[in-house]
């Protein structure tokens, strides 16, 4: 537990001073997560070392495009194919078999991350875009938190064939307290209304999709943590698995309630 914490302050502290010196810092940040999570993921999905390398370059130089081309990830038919990738891996969420392709390998590399991360710089160039962001991280942390102490202590119910750990009881429950705990935030910011509350109702549910997929990757792989590279938190994408999917529905969930 206390390397759990010591990792989480460092973390944070990582976070806001890179957020606090600027654009540079920020875009240098997310490239080293994404290298990273590419890394991660890619010993989760593939057999060769080759394909995960190939596989972190793809997804670097697309996080480099992004900075110029940034209405390729805002086009309509960007989101279109974005929800129907997510219904494909609810899908295997809830099934016992997984495609084991490497050319859908490198696709769900490159939607996992590549349309994932990149929408915290657009995110930031939004009116009041730091906000908007602490929201979401309030909204993924706290059900995080929620889901893992209501499901030690009264989960019963198993939620899914992806994870065996995960219980109905704490997914609910993990959702009500951040729903609580973003409200508590958005009242203190006097930002309690229409449409910002219903942020968190929606967000609270979705993000818990990206941490299944994850739990359902490692389970295939036979792996507990995507890496040690964090200790007592395992690895980046065990820490940002909530945000693969949550990211871009976030921002599209924006989108749609003109925030």
């Amino acid at each position: 537990m206390v390397r759990r914490i010591l990792t989480a302050t460092l973390l944070l502290s990582i976070l806001f001073f890179c957020f606090r010196l600027g654009d540079y810092y920020i875009f240098s940040l997310l490239l080293l997560i994404t290298l990273l999570a590419s890394y991660e993921l890619g010993k989760l999905l593939f057999y060769k070392k080759s394909h995960t390398i190939i596989s972190m370059l793809l997804n670097a130089i697309l996080l480099v495009v992004s900075l110029k081309f940034e209405f390729i990830w805002t086009l309509t038919a960007t989101y279109s194919l974005l929800v129907i990738a997510w219904i494909f891996f609810y899908i295997e969420i809830k099934s016992k078999t997984m495609n084991k392709s490497v050319l859908l390998g490198y696709v769900k590399t490159i939607i996992l991350i590549s349309f994932s991360f990149p929408y915290v710089l657009l995110l930031l160039n939004k009116p009041q875009g730091l906000l908007l962001l602490l929201i979401l991280c309030i909204i993924i942390w706290s059900c995080d938190t929620f889901c893992l102490l209501i499901g030690k202590q009264i989960g019963s119910s198993h939620l899914s064939v992806a994870s065996p750990n995960k219980t109905i009881e704490g997914s609910v429950g993990g959702s009500i307290g951040s729903i609580l705990c973003t409200w508590l935030f958005l009242w203190t910011q006097g930002l309690f209304y229409w449409p910002s509350i219903i942020l968190p109702i929606i967000m609270s549910t979705v993000s818990q999709i990206g941490d299944l997929y994850e739990s359902l990757l490692k389970r295939r792989a036979h792996v507990k943590d995507a890496s040690k590279l964090l200790p007592g938190h395992g690895g980046i994408l065990d820490r940002s698995d909530s945000f693969l999917i949550g990211l871009p529905f976030y921002y599209i969930l924006l989108t749609l309630l003109g925030l």
